[in-house]
């Protein structure tokens, strides 16, 4: 069921071909800002974000991911995948919002929504990982309640990951 906002945004899951097709391309224009600061290449990091491809995006969907997307007035806008909940734990990432409409509190909307579509599900802590060198939004998330975990660096990569997680309250029984 879609999820309205108050600025006439709403927020609901995506399943057809053609709205991840769409989805592939928000991904790739909200990673590629990311990576071309960071010097992320397809080279020197096949698997980043800003590279998905619509047949990655499908695998993701066939393990049990979710995908959600944010819609201004019909336009999608944003993007965010969930992960099913496993040891109380929900995951999400890819969390995209196209450049020309940052900064309009859509990236808060999408986390909002993880978080409490992870909390309906039974999870306890929400996670998400990121460039470690990418410390504006490692500020942004830290501000929303989330806190470090872990750092690594996988073998062969110039970049840290950071992990962070978020503590949440289990759904209240209505």
């Amino acid at each position: 069921m879609p999820k309205k906002s108050d600025r006439g945004t709403v927020i609901r899951e995506l399943t057809t071909d053609a709205e991840l097709a769409a989805s592939v391309d928000i991904i790739r224009q909200s990673f590629l800002t990311v990576a071309d600061e960071l010097g992320i290449t397809a080279e020197n990091w096949a698997n980043y974000a800003g590279f998905i491809t619509l047949e990655g995006l499908k695998e993701q969907q066939d393990s049990g991911r979710r995908f959600f997307g944010l819609f201004e007035n019909d336009r999608q806008v944003g993007f965010v995948v969930v992960s099913a909940v496993e040891e109380k734990k929900c995951w999400f990432g890819k969390l995209a919002v196209l450049p020309d409409v940052r900064h309009k509190g859509y990236g808060r909307k999408l986390v909002e929504f993880a978080v409490d579509l992870g909390r309906s599900l039974g999870a306890e802590r929400i996670s998400l990982g990121l460039v470690e060198d990418n410390a504006r939004l490692k500020r942004w998330y830290e501000s929303l309640g989330f806190r470090t975990t872990r750092t690594l660096r996988p073998e062969g990569m110039n970049w840290d990951v950071s992990f962070m997680e978020k503590e949440v309250a289990p759904e209240s029984p209505r």
